[in-house]
């Protein structure tokens, strides 16, 4: 039987259409020359991504699409200031990208990275089990998707980054440190070192791109 494709609702239709056009990376680009973060932009935009693609995972049938790009902007500001500020979390004041009248979306808990519930979070396990990726990540996704779904866990073992980190970011230090991937990651002492943070973006981008792929997959009925 053919699967049906779920259907994109107005906001998520004009995120993708933002995301896609030139003028996200001219705007990314502008961001960064102005702040003298030297960062390539194809980065920063994936972490965009990622952060519209988690949001979208949850009800946003109160966000006006006229403001998806205004939305967008906001995130891809908050990413480049979280650069400045060893990845704070910066969070949006979405009423102003609602749609005129809409009532806000009640608040909800952000620590699960998966909206499905337990046995959602058993099927990703599956799905990045069976993804094919290098050891390492999907022992990362598996520890990310852990910590991030039972608060109760003891990562006591794992380096923290500085308090107020972004939250997606910060699951990332226990899952890469458990994982194994170490070396030249973390501080040794103080602050991190801007190559130390752009080295555990670039791991931590591959467990949030399997991550991702999983929640995909299960979303739409099973892994390709």
């Amino acid at each position: 039987m053919a699967r049906t494709e779920p259907t994109k609702s107005a906001f998520e239709s004009a995120v993708e259409s933002w995301l896609s056009s030139s003028g996200a990376g001219t705007f990314v680009e502008g961001l960064l020359s102005r702040k003298k973060v030297w960062v390539p932009p194809t980065e920063v935009l994936a972490d965009v991504r990622t952060r519209l693609w988690l949001r979208l995972q949850k009800p946003h049938d109160n966000l006006d699409p006229a403001a998806a790009a205004a939305y967008c902007r906001k995130v891809a500001e908050n990413v480049v200031r979280g650069l400045l500020r060893d990845f704070e979390d910066v969070s949006i004041n979405e009423k102003a990208f609602s749609k005129p009248g809409a009532l806000a979306e009640p608040e909800r808990a952000t620590r699960t990275p998966d909206p499905l519930g337990e046995h959602g979070i058993d099927q990703m396990r599956t799905a990045c089990e069976t993804s094919g990726r290098d050891a390492w990540m999907v022992s990362g996704a598996l520890t990310y998707l852990t910590v991030g779904s039972d608060k109760e866990c003891d990562v006591s073992a794992a380096p923290r980054p500085r308090a107020g980190a972004n939250e997606t970011r910060a699951l990332l230090w226990p899952a890469l440190w458990f994982a194994g991937r170490r070396t030249g990651l973390f501080p040794s002492g103080g602050r991190q070192n801007a190559a130390q943070r752009q080295k555990l973006k670039r791991a931590g981008d591959q467990i949030l791109d399997l991550v991702n792929w999983a929640t995909s997959a299960v979303l739409g009925g099973g892994a390709q």
